[in-house]
């Protein structure tokens, strides 16, 4: 079963590799983000289930290059939770749950209520450079302070992960910022 299922993910993802090298060669574009690793991406037991352990330093890197030519938050969020992991999500309006859900989805991050989960993951769109504080004291404060950006209208985005402690304080890891395209 384990290695069905081993076999299928690497056909899945030398499919998606593929896609992306077509993508890559039909733009010439190289690789965005060359110093991120498969490994970032997988839990321990996955790289070493699919046997990715066996391949030399080179041969990671060079995988590494390729499978990562078009990822857009990888690189700026590998600090963060690992694939699978379990985090909450603040997003309060329409356009930051679609960048949130996108980053989800990319990073391969499971969305669950705060209380099962370590990381709070924050999408808010505002003016500010940093809009939202290191830390606050409960999950609650962090919520009624994303809620408080112009999250319509702001012109950046702003992504947050926090760890949430078990008292629900929430401490911030990692904060990046991009501009945001209105549709």
């Amino acid at each position: 079963m384990c290695k069905k299922l081993c076999w299928i993910v690497s056909i899945i993802c030398c499919i998606i590799g593929i896609l992306i090298y077509s993508l890559n060669a039909a733009t010439q574009k190289t690789p965005a983000f060359p110093h991120i690793t498969i490994e970032k991406l997988m839990s321990t037991q996955e790289f070493k289930d699919c046997g990715l352990q066996k391949l030399s330093e080179t041969e990671l890197d060079k995988l590494s290059k390729w499978v990562f030519s078009n990822f857009k938050y990888a690189p700026s969020l590998a600090a963060g939770p690992k694939a699978g992991e379990k985090v909450s999500v603040i997003a309060p309006s329409v356009s930051t749950s679609m960048k949130a859900r996108e980053i989800r989805l990319e990073m391969r991050w499971l969305e669950v209520p705060p209380k099962q989960s370590d990381y709070v993951l924050v999408v808010v769109r505002s003016e500010l450079y940093n809009p939202l504080m290191p830390s606050y004291d409960s999950f609650g404060k962090l919520k009624e302070d994303a809620e408080m950006q112009l999250n319509i209208s702001g012109s950046n985005y702003h992504i947050y992960i926090y760890w949430l402690h078990d008292t629900l304080e929430v401490s911030q890891l990692k904060h990046i910022s991009m501009k945001a395209n209105n549709y």
